[in-house]
């Protein structure tokens, strides 16, 4: 076994921690709207994104500031 397995580690880049952002805030729509009106969302998440674009942006932007994301 003289073959290391060597695993290297590529952060995820701005682009790619805003769509997991989306995508998670996506999640959390479709809970809070079963959880209030206990109906399904009837949206994708491609929708979603494209509906909300400008509250996600600011919002991903003020949590990346503040450290949290």
């Amino acid at each position: 076994m003289g073959d290391d397995l060597e695993i290297v580690y590529t952060p995820p880049t701005e682009e790619e921690l805003f769509e997991m952002f989306c995508y998670e805030m996506f999640l959390r729509h479709k809970d809070e709207k079963f959880d209030w009106e206990n109906k399904h969302v009837d949206i994708s998440s491609k929708e979603y994104k494209k509906e909300n674009k400008s509250f996600l942006k600011k919002e991903f932007k003020r949590l990346r500031k503040k450290g949290n994301l």
